[in-house]
């Protein structure tokens, strides 16, 4: 149906409760899984369908700017490599954590 896209666009679903549902493609797993968010604290109907409206439009426009809400939740900002991730390591805290502990990383990058 969506062949090339990363996400399905949110649409606000009312049933027993009230959500609204979109896909979005999952990194880790290569495939458009998807996301709800339930509406049903807010009490008053027709104020819980006003700010699904809103809530949905907001979320179309993320999507489309290239948000992704699986990165969002585990706090990701960018993909780097291991050895990548052990310099950064290494820069923000060589003066928190013990001389020995920063010595011992290269050796076990290497093997």
């Amino acid at each position: 149906m969506f062949p090339f896209t990363d996400f399905r666009p949110a649409e606000v679903v009312i049933n027993k409760e009230t959500y609204i549902s979109f896909y979005a493609k999952n990194p880790s797993t290569n495939k458009l899984e998807r996301q709800r968010i339930r509406l049903n604290h807010i009490k008053n109907k027709s104020e819980r369908n006003k700010y699904a409206r809103k809530l949905c439009v907001e979320i179309n426009v993320k999507l489309y700017t290239g948000w992704n809400p699986f990165l969002e939740k585990k706090g990701i900002s960018k993909v780097v490599s291991l050895l990548d991730a052990t310099i950064i390591y290494k820069k923000t805290y060589s003066k928190v954590v013990r001389v020995d502990t920063l010595r011992t990383y290269p050796p076990r990058l290497s093997s």
